[in-house]
């Protein structure tokens, strides 16, 4: 009885001791052989789409031999790279797989369905190319979309003039109507032409009674150039009133002699409006 025990015993031993040499043994490789269409290549992985719709990755290795078979009895072949396994191509899969990701062996295909995935491929990259050229070319014109909304309060003076007054006034004289009917003239021939009007006045006087007459000025020459030159309002940009400032001859005080760009002996240069043509910088080339 007891010899008996200890033979069960010693079996149950080496029944323990041959389930852990399994279980720390490493697992077998395992092989297998599929057939499908490559859907995509990313790297050294390679998806291959069964009829059934599956998808199974493999890995690419400097080891896998690619082959590709011609003739109908398949019995020339050539050997090429993992470059050639283009998306499209049918192909046959022989992997092996030690743990989760099976690794391509071979892979096969015939030269025939190369050629066709070349095409294909050839047909893809020059769409691909023609896709980015019109995505660059839509970048291009965003940008410069931008660029003009960024100038679209900017204005670029095509061409001016420069009525002069009589102290105290702000009655147009021949001369000045002359000027203005030229100016007028000239702007119809700009596209989306504006008319930018500022008017001015000398030093002589009090200042606010002279920012006011500068203000009379401009709105003189304002309402002729639309009752004599059929320029309509929208054209008309709000006009400045400068009174004082920016004499372009010298002034009575020290600050307009330090201002001053023009001869220091003719002050009716001061009392002026300056009447311009001008073209919003957004808008050119347009």
């Amino acid at each position: 009885m007891r010899s008996e025990l200890l033979i069960r015993g010693r079996r149950a031993a080496a029944l323990i001791a041959m389930t852990a040499a399994m279980a720390a043994a490493p697992a077998l490789a395992q092989t297998g052989e599929l057939r499908g269409i490559i859907s995509a290549r990313d790297g050294d992985k390679m998806i291959v789409k069964t009829s059934d719709g599956a998808e199974h990755t493999f890995t690419l290795t400097s080891l896998t031999k690619v082959v590709a078979i011609q003739g109908g009895l398949g019995l020339r072949s050539n050997d090429l790279t993992a470059a050639e396994l283009l998306n499209g191509l049918p192909v046959t899969v022989q992997s092996v797989t030690q743990g989760d990701t099976p690794e391509a062996v071979k892979v096969t295909f015939k030269q025939s369905d190369l050629k066709t995935a070349q095409q294909i491929d050839a047909g893809t990259a020059q769409a691909k190319a023609q896709a980015k050229e019109k995505l660059q070319q839509a970048q291009t014109e965003r940008e410069e979309l931008r660029n003009r909304l960024s100038q679209a309060n900017q204005y670029v003076a095509k061409a001016e003039t420069t009525v002069y007054f009589k102290t105290g006034s702000f009655a147009i004289d021949p001369q000045g109507q002359s000027d203005l009917k030229d100016l007028c003239a000239k702007a119809t021939e700009v596209k989306g032409y504006m008319i930018g009007v500022t008017g001015h006045a000398d030093s002589t006087g009090d200042a606010h009674k002279n920012q006011i007459l500068s203000e009379k000025r401009a709105n003189a020459v304002i309402r002729f150039m639309q009752k004599s030159c059929n320029i309509q309002p929208y054209r008309v940009l709000a006009q400045n009133a400068m009174g004082e400032d920016k004499p372009v001859a010298a002034s009575a005080t020290s600050a307009g002699l330090a201002a001053s760009t023009g001869p220091a002996d003719d002050l009716s240069r001061n009392r002026r409006v300056v009447v311009q043509i001008l073209t919003n910088k957004g808008l050119e080339g347009l």
